[in-house]
């Protein structure tokens, strides 16, 4: 399996993710965007993962590439391509859908707490988890 790893910013790597990832035999490839990496033909790849960085999802004025990126998730995701993102990952993954992204009252740093949305509790995928 290949994954495309898209990075935003060196110290925020894959982590156990990749760790993950290779105990089941991937191989990864990563791309730091923000060090002028360019983005491969994601059709390349088995899936893609989107790292987290401090930059907004909006800030497409100040990081240009992020225009492309947003253009790589939307043609993968639609295609049906695997993806997993991870605080600034999954803003562009709905940025890259056509979601509104904004900022909230407060900054978010860190693990903080997950509240369920009556929505979420009834979800597939996230009923029960809390």
């Amino acid at each position: 399996m290949k994954v495309l790893v898209l990075q935003h910013i060196a110290c925020e790597p894959p982590g156990e993710f990749e760790e993950v990832l290779r105990n089941v035999g991937a191989d990864l490839h990563r791309v730091e965007l923000d060090a002028g990496g360019v983005l491969p033909d994601w059709t390349k790849f088995d899936a893609i993962v989107a790292m987290g960085g401090p930059m907004s999802v909006n800030d497409d004025a100040k990081y240009p590439w992020l225009a492309t990126e947003k253009q790589l998730i939307r043609d993968a995701v639609t295609a049906g391509k695997p993806f997993w993102g991870t605080c600034l990952g999954v803003q562009l993954l709905a940025a890259s859908l056509g979601a509104r992204v904004f900022a909230g009252e407060h900054p978010e740093v860190g693990v903080m707490p997950v509240i369920l949305t009556d929505a979420a509790r009834n979800d597939p995928v996230f009923e029960g988890l809390l």
